[in-house]
């Protein structure tokens, strides 16, 4: 029997510590919320915040499937692999516009994409992201935060369909 009491000791210790180990590596990453600015209206996002942002999109720049927005006022870049520059502010209007066609069925309630706000592990403004799916991983990568790109197969498991055979 002590040796029956000593095991469960043991892997009770074993099971905390494991624990303990996945919440300090899970602690520093970031977290997505849906943005209190309205999605209907990115084009007014666009003309008053544009200036103010570094933006990337991901996927097909004729229909992308995500564009990230990184906050200049503050020091935390958003960056990773497959993120492409958008450099002009028409260039995004029209990003957004194809979005809004292509995806119109998909997203939360069938309402297509939708504008996300990116808080650090602090829960810091320091981004946005703008697509019909509500999470993709946000890495700390030192100062910064590494962003994964949502891809097609991305939005057709996770953003929900409203309509069943319309987007895919």
């Amino acid at each position: 029997m002590g040796g029956l009491k000593r095991y469960c000791l043991l892997s009770r210790t074993c099971a905390l510590w494991l624990g303990a180990l996945m919440m300090l590596a899970c602690a520093g990453y970031g977290k997505m919320r849906p943005s209190s600015v309205d999605s209907g209206d990115m084009q007014a996002f666009i003309d008053t915040r544009f200036q103010d942002l570094d933006t990337a999109y991901c996927g097909n720049p004729a229909a992308p499937t995500a564009i990230l927005m990184d906050r200049k006022s503050d020091p935390v870049r958003l960056k990773g692999p497959g993120w492409t520059p958008i450099t002009a502010k028409d260039q995004f209007s029209q990003m957004v516009s194809a979005m809004k066609q292509e995806y119109r069925f998909w997203g939360l309630d069938a309402k297509g994409p939708r504008l996300s706000d990116i808080l650090d592990a602090n829960g810091r403004l320091v981004g946005h992201l703008y697509s019909p799916v509500d999470f993709t991983t946000i890495r700390p990568d030192g100062a910064d935060y590494a962003v994964d790109t949502v891809t097609w197969d991305d939005i057709r498991e996770r953003a929900d369909p409203g309509i069943r055979g319309m987007g895919a």
